[in-house]
């Protein structure tokens, strides 16, 4: 059996993909293989199951955790194949194997392109992986919600190949007064702005809510308003916070602000790049 300091692993992030024809999906898991050990590791979310039917409203838990534990349970047993440490004769054939596994194909779980990456244990780097690219998604701040939200934007943008018509966390105003806006397009006088308002209580809500409707309100007094404005808004899910948040972007669609409202903030449904292109056009 060989010593191996250093380990290389391919891997995929795992994509549950429901209904193919629309062409959305959450990101549910990760899997890798080590060309160098011949070993294969998974990881998937079968317990959290939120985000996943908050983003695909119609389908039942149930539907989703019997989907994916039976496919936690076929990842397992095309894993137990994989057992040969470093022999050479069998690593190729594994890596056939694994790249057949991620290769596009229809089914509810799909996979995106094959990725590199070197590290020390394997097993800790899809831990790091899987934290990445599925727990994100359930971590709350606001300032790191619009982080995220201001990612997910520079893909789209870059996606139709706009990018580089924004220029990137503006400052719009004079000397007296400015505010910064994640993007400005200053051919068409244009801004965006990544909000969130997906807040644990209605006074967080008011309290951030408010001091951009303020701010909005002094730009536009003071004509430093951009002439078109959007802001792509994650909102609160909770019935008890739905009102403040209406209320709140009531209060910018006064204004002249046109929003966006996100069902998540790491991908935009079909609707969400339908509006932001239209936006942008």
């Amino acid at each position: 059996m060989k010593s191996h300091n250093k380990d290389v692993i391919n891997y995929a992030v795992i994509r549950f993909v429901p209904y193919a024809d629309a062409g959305e999906f959450v990101n549910v898991g990760v899997v890798a293989f080590s060309p160098i050990t011949g070993k294969l590791y998974h990881k998937l979310e079968t317990k959290k199951f939120k985000r996943v039917t908050g983003f695909f409203p119609e389908l039942s838990a149930k539907a989703y955790t019997t989907w994916v534990k039976s496919y936690d349970d076929e990842l397992t047993q095309i894993k137990k194949s994989f057992t040969h440490d470093g022999l050479d004769y069998f690593l190729n054939e594994q890596q056939t194997i694994f790249k057949s596994l991620v290769s596009p194909k229809e089914g509810v779980f799909q996979f995106s392109q094959i990725a590199t990456a070197m590290c020390k244990d394997a097993g800790e780097k899809v831990e790091g992986l899987f934290k990445y690219y599925v727990l994100r998604g359930y971590t709350k701040g606001k300032k790191y919600i619009e982080e995220r939200i201001t990612q997910t934007l520079k893909i789209e943008f870059e996606r139709l190949k706009i990018l580089q018509n924004f220029k990137q966390d503006y400052t719009v105003g004079n000397d007296d007064y400015h505010v910064k806006m994640a993007f400005y397009n200053p051919l068409k006088n244009q801004a965006l702005k990544p909000f969130d308002l997906d807040k644990k209580d209605k006074s967080s809500i008011y309290n951030h809510g408010d001091a951009w409707v303020t701010k909005v309100k002094r730009l536009k007094k003071n004509g430093f308003l951009p002439d078109e404005v959007a802001f792509t808004v994650k909102a609160s899910n909770d019935k008890k916070l739905i009102p403040a948040c209406k209320e709140i972007m009531i209060g910018l669609e006064d204004e002249g602000v046109q929003i966006i409202k996100l069902h998540d903030v790491d991908m935009f449904t079909e609707e969400n790049k339908r509006q932001l292109v239209k936006f942008v056009s």
